[in-house]
């Protein structure tokens, strides 16, 4: 019975041991499906983020567009009974135009942009027979309007208590004031599209204190 019992026993020791390595090599077959499916996984999700911050950055240059077309300094003159006034205006934006061939930037980054992208303002009036200084007004992250192409604000200082209006135009926009508003969506539409327009500014100022309105346009000062 002896030899029988050993036959019986190097079977089972192969059978266990045929079982253990069976589980070995499922278990290896796990990990490596495991690694494999983190892998793809990490691929869609590199591939979602670069997609993502493609779209960022190309909807961050086009408002720049309209900004970079519309900062600098300007100027325009009014006049009432006795003086004649000159306003000046400079439009300094915010963020400044990023090259992405640069760096890859983070959904993070594009965002704090894409947010803080406005219109650093300053405004100042001076009577043109005096030389006094009426109106010196600042006024920091103004948004533009991307739809209609206008900025508009209340300033509340002591020095500066007024209501602005501005509304993009471009040279060739007629007098006509009941199609000036289509000419500002017009005008901020194509720049946006990428062309080149000689910005000027429909201008509108009220004091808190007053019900007139002082209005204007206002032309690039070329250096």
């Amino acid at each position: 019975m002896k030899p029988i019992i050993n036959v019986l026993s190097i079977m089972s020791l192969f059978s266990i041991t045929a079982c253990e390595m069976k589980d070995f090599d499922s278990e290896d077959r796990f990990k490596e499906r495991v690694g494999q499916e983190a892998t793809q996984q990490q691929a869609v999700e590199k591939q979602t983020r670069e997609s993502l911050v493609k779209d960022m950055e190309a909807d961050l240059s086009i408002r720049q567009r309209a900004y970079q077309a519309m900062k600098g300094s300007y100027e325009g003159f009014f006049e009432d009974q006795d003086n004649k006034y000159r306003i000046t205006a400079e439009f300094v934006p915010t963020v400044l135009p990023f090259n992405p061939e640069s760096r890859v930037r983070t959904p993070d980054e594009l965002q704090e942009d894409l947010n803080n992208l406005a219109f650093n303002v300053k405004i100042s009036i001076r009577d043109l027979k005096t030389q006094s200084l009426l109106v010196s007004c600042s006024e920091k992250s103004i948004k533009l309007s991307l739809t209609d192409g206008t900025l508009s604000w209340l300033s509340e200082s002591e020095s500066c208590s007024n209501t602005f209006a501005i509304r993009m135009q471009n040279q060739e926009a007629p007098l006509d004031e009941s199609i000036r508003s289509q000419k500002a969506k017009d005008t901020v539409k194509a720049l946006m599209q990428g062309e080149k327009h000689k910005v000027t500014l429909d201008f509108k100022m009220r004091p808190s204190a007053s019900e007139q309105i002082f209005a204007t346009q206002l032309k690039r000062i070329e250096l």
